[in-house]
């Protein structure tokens, strides 16, 4: 066999590295995404355990938590509350479902096989991601829907900024996932390995403990973590108050200036997080 040849072959077999995913997303490569996007979704659909904690979980809990933590508000503030909380429990469910379906591709060698083909490593991650994210946007969407109906709300000061928090809560939490899942050896060690970074992440969030009730120093501490500002998005999004009550803002361009400061702190955590996903994110079996 002709040497220069072989090396070519060697080189097409081998599996590729997350650092050879870097080139531009192609028309091609966005169909390829969404091929394994419809697959993961059938995959999704077809485990009931999965499926039964993604759409329940973070619905049932924040009906059983709302009436207790949100019992001094009402109207509008209250119906921003429980969107709030929401959102921050579906978010902690995509990085949860999320850290299962790694483990799961990666101990099956999916991503492997997919790294030998014309698929890459990264366009099977975010194929992956689209299941988790759909149920977590639907969810949002329905609960902010209903909330709004129950506290006779009649529109929102700006749904783009509620858009922006979503997206950037799921990119934040999809890396978490990618990253989370180096050290989760099985799909049934995900409960324990996520479990320290859940805790954090919803005792910062400024829902389960809400921002005004927070001291200063905790607050101050808060206003840098992902969560607290995905919340703050939603509750500017919502009303055009800042979580803490801190902020109030008139208007579409009023509550785009306000939320400058969460934006960009929430933007800061996903380029963070995915930066640290790129460098620890295991595409090949533990064993």
């Amino acid at each position: 066999m002709n040497p220069a040849f072989a090396d070519n072959a060697t080189a097409s077999a081998a599996p590729r590295t997350w650092s050879s995913t870097t080139a531009p997303v192609s028309p091609r490569a966005l169909r390829r995404i969404t091929a394994i996007g419809r697959a993961e979704i059938r995959l999704f659909v077809r485990n009931p355990t999965v499926l039964a904690t993604a759409l329940l979980f973070a619905p049932v809990t924040v009906g059983l938590m709302s009436p207790l933590l949100g019992r001094d508000l009402t109207g509008p503030a209250f119906a921003t509350f429980l969107v709030g909380m929401l959102a921050t429990w579906s978010m902690l469910m995509v990085c949860y479902n999320l850290t299962i379906i790694f483990v799961t591709r990666r101990e099956e060698g999916v991503f492997q096989r997919m790294s030998t083909g014309e698929a890459s490593p990264w366009e099977a991650l975010i194929g992956a991601c689209l299941p988790s994210a759909a149920v977590a946007v639907a969810q949002v969407v329905l609960g902010t829907a209903a909330a709004m109906a129950l506290m006779g709300m009649h529109s929102l000061a700006n749904p783009l900024l509620m858009l922006v928090a979503l997206v950037g809560g799921t990119v934040f939490l999809a890396a978490t996932a990618a990253w989370s899942s180096t050290w989760t050896a099985t799909v049934e060690g995900a409960q324990y390995s996520t479990m320290p970074l859940f805790l954090v992440l919803i005792f910062l969030s400024g829902t389960f403990l809400p921002a005004a009730s927070m001291s200063e120093g905790l607050r101050a501490i808060a206003a840098g973590s992902p969560l607290y500002a995905m919340s703050d998005l939603v509750s500017l999004g919502m009303t055009g108050t800042s979580l803490d009550g801190g902020i109030t803002a008139e208007g579409f361009t009023g509550t785009l200036i306000a939320a400058g400061r969460p934006a960009l702190c929430l933007v800061c955590w996903c380029v963070a997080a995915w930066a640290i996903a790129g460098r620890t994110m295991r595409f090949a079996r533990r064993r």
